[in-house]
């Protein structure tokens, strides 16, 4: 059932909730920040919760929406060992494949909804007990004025820096945001670009295409990746996300939420696909209609950087 995610959440309004939000990079502080805005907006009474935390029984949880609930990622063993203690479990907004077995075992506490039709189908398709339901990426409850604006206090700064520069000492190359991307970002700041205006954020991780990267690439989704524990974190990676994009006219992404971000903007956003069917499927559902925003699929092999 397709539903507006304002009509869903309205019975929540005397709950509250206990919301786990999506880890990854920067997109996914966007899907988060966009999460906690909307609830904050509908007054509905919320706690941020640590995935890693032992037992939430009895708990209604969000878990926050994001990219891949697939195979058996970390996505995937979070909702198996919490499923069936918890009072209430909803997967907000999601692209969902590849879990037959964890659909068959869900029970009628689980409510999923799906951000695009691919996965919708799939859910609906399999014999879950869950409610399945279809409504737009969280992004998309974004206010980027609001986001923009953030300012947070020198205490906070000064603990995100030094937790972000230890966390950096610490990673591997093939962790967000990587050594590489940080790489490419201060290259950029410090060189004249050839064409200031223009912003190439194409991918550079597992969900990479065979997609001839730019030689002015950079990966900001990991670039300004600082994780999803805390409001802080959240708030701070997005603005500092948001305000990079927002320097530039023209956006070639095949990354989801640098594309909804720039687009939310009012960028103009010459958007590609990843390495499977999400981008292309959230851009039937829910990018289509934006005249600022243009698909190019994967015969386009090319960049393309419209005026």
């Amino acid at each position: 059932m397709e539903i507006t995610i304002e009509e869903y959440l309205a019975p929540f309004h005397s709950s509250e909730i206990s919301y786990v939000p999506n880890p990854g990079n920067a997109g996914d502080s966007i899907i988060a920040l966009g999460t906690i805005q909307k609830l904050t907006q509908l007054g509905i009474r919320y706690k941020l919760v640590d995935r890693h935390r032992l037992s939430l029984d009895d708990h209604i949880v969000f878990y926050g929406g994001g990219g891949n609930i697939a195979y058996a990622n970390f996505s995937v063993n979070f909702i198996r060992r919490v499923h069936n203690n918890v009072k209430k479990l909803v997967i907000l907004p999601h692209t969902i494949h590849s879990i037959d077995n964890l659909l068959k075992d869900f029970g009628d506490n689980v409510d999923i909804i799906c951000r695009e039709k691919v996965s919708y189908e799939y859910v609906q398709q399999s014999k879950t007990k869950a409610r399945v339901y279809l409504a737009k990426d969280m992004a998309f409850h974004l206010n980027v004025n609001q986001a923009l604006s953030y300012k947070a206090s020198v205490v906070d700064k000064i603990s995100q820096s030094i937790r972000y520069i230890f966390c950096k000492l610490h990673l591997s190359t093939l962790q967000a945001p990587t050594k590489t991307g940080l790489s490419d970002l201060i290259y950029q700041l410090s060189n004249k670009k050839n064409n200031p205006s223009i912003l190439n954020a194409f991918r550079t991780d597992g969900e990479k295409t065979d997609f001839p990267l730019p030689t002015d690439n950079i990966d900001i989704s990991e670039v300004f990746a600082l994780g999803t524990e805390t409001e802080v974190m959240i708030k701070e990676s997005s603005s500092r996300f948001l305000r990079y994009i927002n320097q530039f006219e023209i956006i070639n992404t095949n990354r989801l939420h640098v594309a909804i971000s720039a687009t939310l903007l009012g960028k103009k956003v010459n958007f590609y696909p990843n390495n499977y069917f999400k981008c292309q499927a959230v851009y039937d559902y829910s990018l289509r209609g934006y005249s600022n925003l243009t698909w190019h699929d994967k015969s386009e092999n090319t960049l393309r950087n419209v005026s």
